[in-house]
């Protein structure tokens, strides 16, 4: 089967448009701090975009920007969702990025959610795209990328089943164990500080 990427980017295509949101989307200096991406797996079909397999949903964080504009990384996490925030108290430490993943390249690609179509799970794709995400981020999406984080329990349905609400919770524990280790063998690591997230450093 052949496959295609395809990438979405930004605000302006509304993939997390949040109406609450306490900063003004449309200010350049907080779009290029931090935007959400929306990266799908298709089959490839010449003349038209394909079957969705699997997507993925997360936010791109431009520390370099940060920086080099002197913005405040917690103003920017802070001002998203809880989510966000939550990230951030679990990657920093007084606006520094914890020595554990500290890289020369900063910036952070955070995965918000994985989601692989019904009638493609249980069939290697969830495995398949963690193992690219790298390369995914990088050469197709042309993001620069040097720390991947994740919280587990964010996404520990998606590549089975719709809803974990019929599982027993030994059931549940078993699902999230698959997914831990699936994020291990690609070379994350649960981080020390909040052991809920996995990083993956790039450089």
């Amino acid at each position: 089967m052949k496959y295609e990427i395809k990438i979405k980017t930004g605000y302006d295509k509304n993939i997390f448009y949040k109406e609450n949101s306490k900063l003004d989307i449309t200010s350049n200096s907080y779009t290029l701090s931090m935007y959400p991406v929306l990266i799908e797996l298709r089959k490839y079909e010449e003349e038209q975009s394909g079957e969705l397999i699997a997507d993925i949903t997360g936010y791109y964080f431009d520390l370099d920007y940060m920086l080099n504009e002197s913005i405040s990384k917690f103003e920017i996490f802070d001002s998203e969702s809880g989510e966000i925030y939550e990230l951030y108290e679990a990657l920093f430490d007084n606006d520094e990025l914890l020595e554990e993943i500290e890289t020369i390249n900063q910036n952070i690609f955070y995965i918000s959610d994985i989601y692989v179509s019904e009638e493609y799970r249980q069939a290697g794709y969830f495995t398949m795209i963690i193992n690219q995400l790298d390369e995914i981020l990088q050469y197709i999406a042309k993001l620069n990328v040097g720390v991947i984080a994740t919280r587990i329990y964010e996404y520990e349905t998606c590549d089975k089943i719709d809803s974990i609400e019929h599982l027993t919770k030994a059931e549940k524990e078993i699902l999230k164990n698959k997914i831990i280790n699936t994020l291990i063998n690609a070379d994350y690591k649960i981080l020390e500080k909040d052991t809920n997230y996995l990083v993956k450093v790039l450089y």
